[in-house]
């Protein structure tokens, strides 16, 4: 493929996102998320179809925010939504990655911001295979600039993307039963308090790991 065929596509692609997101965000001004919110809730079986489409959306384009419509989910899906959740994370993984791949980083910086493209840069920097399962199994559904990340190092697809699917299932299966367990008033709490905590263990392992290496290194 010649470079302006690569620059056309992309180009165009851009165009197609952009389309998207400015008419998403230019509803989502013109008549409130509590209206979005409350077309998702008064859509029946295509409820959680948009709900999905929603997440996919704000992985893709990472300005905008995807709590509200995690928010939401559970409260008109409960339980149900951490599937959700993982089938736009598959989406997502697949769509996010293969962007950076074909289209490099001028294109992943319009879509996730200047400032954000420092954290996509330091997951490339650093992401391997072994990196890569940790991110997965402890945050499996944030997935935008993990799968970014993942398009621009020489990783192979195949193996990717079965890390991405195989490596949070426990988590998933996990979260599932423990929110089917709890009341339905208890979930949106516990969700932030468990979201917290995978949160933050990556960064520790990143640490752990560098200091692991450079006393490595000092001792050779």
């Amino acid at each position: 493929m010649s470079k302006k065929e690569v620059i056309r596509k992309a180009l165009l692609f851009l165009l197609i996102i952009t389309s998207i997101s400015g008419v998403f965000l230019y509803v989502q001004k013109l008549v409130g998320l509590a209206k979005i919110q409350q077309l998702v809730a008064e859509s029946g079986v295509w409820g959680p179809v948009i709900l999905i489409f929603l997440i996919v959306l704000t992985h893709i384009f990472a300005p905008i925010q995807g709590s509200p419509f995690v928010i939401l989910g559970f409260a008109l899906f409960g339980k149900w939504t951490i599937i959700y959740l993982s089938l736009a994370t598959a989406i997502s993984s697949f769509t996010n990655f293969w962007i950076a791949r074909k289209f490099g980083r001028d294109l992943v910086v319009r879509l996730v911001g200047k400032g954000a493209m420092s954290k996509v840069d330091h997951i490339a920097a650093h992401e391997g295979v072994k990196v890569l399962i940790v991110m997965r199994f402890f945050q499996g559904y944030i997935s935008d600039f993990i799968s970014y990340a993942a398009g621009f190092t020489s990783i192979k697809f195949p193996v990717y993307y079965l890390i991405s699917l195989i490596v949070p299932i426990p988590w998933t299966v996990i979260m599932f039963i423990f929110f089917d367990w709890l009341p339905q008033q208890q979930i949106f709490g516990w969700m932030l308090a468990l979201g917290a905590v995978f949160f933050v263990i990556p960064p520790i392992y990143y640490y752990l790991k560098h200091r692991f290496t450079k006393k490595h290194i000092e001792h050779v």
